[in-house]
């Protein structure tokens, strides 16, 4: 069998076309997918991670469809390895472990409550596109971005604290963050009067959310998080303005409730992409890539210098493990570096 052979090159539209004309599998495109990465691509958010275009032994595509796909669809260029020349039949074993979520990557980094501030970061781009949870779902370095845009929302993750359980960590954390901009100190006043309520009167803005929220938790089931914030926001709008509520609800097809006097403003700043005719297939960057056959103690090695992480799904190791047992997966492994 020929030696794979590795190369980082830069690939645009044109490129990304003639990439996808001989593909191994004519399984259909994850739609999610593809729409993030072309988000990313849009936003100038992709970067060279390693994660390789892979073609066959016969030059037909084995993995990297939803990738060239939002390269077109997002008229941008993107560097990434490209391996080629791997054996067809190793097809079924690639990309089967479990895409790294936004709360690995928070828990890697070791933010601070990192799985409610990915929620927290998922409702905000939500609420900043105009609702409170449709939409497509951003990717994590869409949301990254948006942390790195607004840094102080780490800020409220202590503060939102005081109002679970009666609202989600995440929400609350969201909710904080945006009345933090309008007055920090009633924020958090807000958030500590809901868990520990002061007030009696029945028409108070807290006093009302504390009732709709305790009847939801005593209902059971999956409390809806887009709910809870629109009522969140209707409440704290009344409370900043200290007007009363006869009756806090968010009826259906009611558009979705903004904090007032704040404007939110671009969740992102799309930059400018090099043109679709940009030169084909250029290698612009070295990587260290080689060949390697990993032993049991090579892997415990490797292993050894790894960062914190979320388990792996045991169903995805025996799976390897029964094919490295039969010699399925080859006898090298691609690593860059």
């Amino acid at each position: 069998m020929d030696t794979p052979t590795f190369s980082v090159e830069r690939i645009a539209p044109n490129v990304a076309k003639q990439m996808l004309e001989r593909v191994f599998s004519s399984a259909k495109v994850d739609t999610s997918s593809r729409e993030s990465f072309t988000r990313d691509m849009a936003a100038g958010g992709w970067v060279l991670n390693g994660a390789p275009i892979v073609f066959g032994t016969d030059g037909s595509l084995l993995d990297g469809r939803a990738r060239l796909h939002a390269c077109i669809d997002s008229g941008a260029t993107f560097e990434t390895l490209v391996i080629r020349g791997i054996a067809n039949d190793t097809f079924e074993s690639i990309d089967a472990i479990r895409k790294r979520t936004l709360a690995d990557i928070l828990s890697i980094r070791q933010e601070q409550h990192g799985r409610p501030l990915g929620a927290a970061l998922r409702i905000l781009w939500s609420y900043g596109l105009g609702n409170g949870s449709g939409g497509k779902s951003p990717s994590p370095t869409a949301l990254l971005a948006l942390l790195e845009q607004k840094p102080q929302i780490r800020d409220s993750v202590m503060p939102a604290l005081r109002a679970v359980p009666l609202l989600p960590h995440g929400c609350a954390i969201a909710l904080h963050h945006l009345a933090s901009a309008i007055n920090p100190v009633k924020a958090t006043l807000f958030l500590t009067q809901l868990q520990e309520p002061t007030i009696e009167a029945p028409n108070h803005p807290v006093v009302q959310l504390r009732q709709v929220l305790l009847q939801m938790r005593s209902q059971g089931g999956t409390r809806k998080q887009a709910y809870m914030l629109a009522i969140a926001v209707k409440a704290w709008n009344a409370f900043e303005a200290g007007k009363p509520i006869k009756a806090l609800r968010f009826g259906a097809g009611e558009k979705f409730p903004r904090v007032q006097s704040l404007d939110w403003g671009p969740l992102s700043q799309v930059e400018k992409n090099l043109p679709a005719n940009a030169p084909a297939a250029t290698i612009t960057t070295k990587l260290n890539v080689r060949l390697v056959t990993i032993t049991p103690d090579i892997a415990e090695k490797m292993l050894d210098g790894r960062a914190p992480n979320r388990s792996v799904s045991s169903a995805v190791l025996n799976k390897y493990a029964r094919d490295m047992a039969v010699d399925r997966r080859g006898k090298g492994t691609p690593v860059a570096g």
